[in-house]
């Protein structure tokens, strides 16, 4: 087998030796050769100017096989015996690298990952298969694929705008962010998005894209407006009865004297005067009567877990806890005493405590129902007037404050929903993305889009509607 370095500098007849040339080279190698193998200080001498032959071997199969094709370097130079001198380390240095590259490409076979340029193919066919009466929408499409239709690609981007949606507003549309990865091209993806507010048209559009960044063009855009189910209806209490609407206007009476109303575990709670609390079925019909102590004073109350009732005081700050018997429970202090000021209170069950608005000086306080034990829950002292009735929905209050509504989270500061142009709300329920207050002075209940903070009248002409709750059939 030729020696690969000595096969650099030899004669015509392949001998690693030239006439009158000494020469260095390193010991003979066992692998294809590198550009490290040759000293770039490798040199030749040579007693007369002649050229040197310089083998180029391709590297057949196995290396060191195959022709081996020569080219002539002149010398040139002389050294101190005047004799010429042939420096050729350039050339056995490109040699070498030469040699490398061949073997490299020849016998590893490897090359360099192909890019990939293929998007995933363009959704056509997202629809809206269901909208579920709180909001909720359920979108379906057929997944793409990695490349075009063939494989499983990496993310979708799902978007949603009030305007119809293209390549030139892309940018501007709302990106929904909770998205589950594409399954297999040809599979049937889903997604439920929820709380989005009723009676209001929303365009969704989306792109694919894969793990190597390639996107897809624009889907076809679905056209969806949320509407309520039929099963929901909105109760107002409004003095001499309490009366039922659907979310369509119509409307029906429900209840005898209603001044306030709860709504748990399929019945409804009414009271009705100073003395009771009525218990209904959902449909009017009076299953039993609660009597209500006279030393709790109460304009408004909350129905709890296990047959209990807390009355809320305005009056002397006093929380009154009572058993279905009309037994008193426990009487929980708002604060250090009752301020004998009548200021708006409110109270909601969220979780497996009561909240209740307000002490008197804006504060929202929390109520353990196990220990009755009662502490600040936040201070709201900024807002423009007392507290109201409050709600919650989806990890989120909304107060009415005057004519405001405010949202909050627990620890997060308050937001202004809406600014209504006159009066003092009175009383709030919240769903399918809206607020639905009541302005008792003006006989109207309001309906608020909390997105966008738009308010329009939904029922008017009412007599005094002191209180509004949501339920279903």
């Amino acid at each position: 087998m030729m020696d690969p370095i000595g096969s650099y500098l030899s004669d015509a007849t392949g001998q690693p030796t030239l006439r009158g040339v000494r020469f260095r080279r390193r010991n003979s190698l066992t692998r294809p050769p590198e550009a490290g193998d040759l000293s770039p200080s490798t040199s030749l001498r040579a007693s007369r100017r002649e050229r040197l032959n310089l083998p180029f071997s391709p590297w057949g199969q196995g290396w060191g096989e195959g022709t081996t094709e020569r080219r002539s370097v002149p010398s040139t130079g002389r050294n101190d015996n005047d004799r010429p001198l042939v420096t050729v380390a350039l050339w056995v240095y490109a040699a070498a690298l030469a040699m490398a590259t061949v073997w490299s490409c020849g016998k590893d076979k490897s090359t360099s990952p192909v890019p990939d340029t293929i998007p995933p193919s363009a959704v056509v066919d997202l629809a809206c298969i269901d909208s579920i009466g709180d909001g909720t929408i359920i979108l379906l499409w057929t997944a793409p694929g990695d490349d075009s239709t063939f494989g499983r690609a990496a993310q979708y981007d799902l978007r949603y705008s009030l305007v119809p949606i293209s390549d030139t507003n892309w940018d501007s549309a709302r990106t929904y962010l909770i998205v589950a990865p594409p399954d297999t091209a040809g599979a049937t993806d889903t997604v439920s998005v929820p709380n989005l507010p009723w009676w209001t048209t929303y365009y969704f559009a989306l792109r694919t894209r894969d793990d190597s960044g390639n996107r897809s063009a624009l889907s076809n855009v679905a056209v969806v407006t949320p509407f309520p189910d039929s099963s929901l209806r909105l109760l107002v209490s409004a003095g001499d009865s309490t009366w039922s609407y659907d979310l369509y206007r119509n409307r029906r009476a429900l209840t005898g004297p209603s001044l306030r109303l709860e709504t748990r575990d399929n019945h409804i709670f009414v009271l009705s005067d100073s003395a009771w609390i009525r218990d209904y079925d959902p449909d009017g019909i009076l299953i039993d009567s609660i009597p209500k102590p006279d030393t709790i004073r109460s304009d408004g109350f909350v129905a709890l877990p296990n047959d209990r009732f807390a009355l809320l005081d305005n009056v002397a700050d006093v929380i009154g806890i009572l058993d279905r018997q009309g037994q008193t429970l426990a009487i929980a202090a708002m604060g250090d005493g009752g301020d004998g000021l009548q200021q708006d209170v409110s109270g909601l069950l969220v979780g497996s405590a009561l909240i209740v608005s307000e002490d008197g000086n804006r504060r929202l306080l929390r109520v353990n129902l196990d220990s009755y034990v009662v502490r600040v829950f936040k201070s709201l002292p900024g807002l423009p007037s007392a507290l109201g009735d409050l709600d919650w929905r989806a990890g989120r209050y909304y107060l009415c404050c005057g004519r405001y509504i405010f949202t909050f989270t627990e620890g997060g500061p308050p937001a202004i929903v809406a600014r209504l142009d006159s009066g003092t709300l009175t009383a709030i329920a919240v769903a399918g993305g809206h607020s639905f207050v009541a302005q008792a002075d003006a006989g109207t209940i309001y309906a608020v889009n909390n997105s966008t903070g738009k308010a329009e009248i939904f029922l008017t002409g009412l007599v005094n509607p002191q209180d509004i709750e949501l339920s279903r059939r």
